[in-house]
């Protein structure tokens, strides 16, 4: 592809590398630092790594950046709700489908992340292969109808004139 001729992944791997603060030991082991705790940095670099014919490097970073959040989670007692967007997207690279598919179920069904998961689910790559799966789509229903739901009482704050239009004249299923 002409992304790869330009260097674009190599470019995108070394930022991630730095705003992960990830490194690798002696026995090319990773060293997960992600001192964000959410991992949006070092899981986007484990899916360039596996995406850039590094596979199995990528692979050793996903599974050492899932026992760091399980570290933080229980060591730290910071709980998984920083995890809820990550630890997924991991699981599903790494094929862990049915472990990735509870963790959504956790984070959308059981509601304590719907932010934006109608649109997350529908359009990150990592679900892909899960977006066949009776499960997902469930759980991709729930996500819409919550958005849903908040666009109509949205409307109605709107149209109240408690909330001011702000949408620039879009139609409401405009996302």
């Amino acid at each position: 592809s002409a992304l790869v001729e330009e260097g674009v992944p190599e470019q995108a791997i070394a930022v991630l590398s730095e705003r992960s603060q990830t490194e690798w030991d002696a026995a090319d082991q990773p060293i997960v630092r992600d001192s964000t705790g959410i991992y949006l940095n070092v899981v986007g670099l484990a899916d360039m790594l596996i995406h850039s014919d590094r596979a199995p490097r990528g692979r050793r970073l996903l599974e050492a950046t899932l026992a760091a959040m399980e570290r933080d989670a229980r060591d730290f007692g910071r709980g998984t709700l920083w995890q809820h967007h990550m630890r997924p997207v991991a699981l599903a690279l790494l094929g862990r489908n049915d472990e990735a598919i509870a963790e959504l179920h956790s984070a959308v069904v059981e509601r304590y992340a719907l932010n934006e998961w109608w649109y997350y689910l529908e359009h990150e790559p990592a679900y892909a292969k899960l977006r066949a799966d009776t499960r997902f789509q469930e759980i991709l229903r729930v996500a819409r109808e919550h958005a849903n739901r908040e666009r109509q009482a949205l409307a109605q704050l709107r149209a109240s004139k408690l909330v001011p239009d702000r949408s620039g004249g879009a139609a409401n299923g405009d996302r």
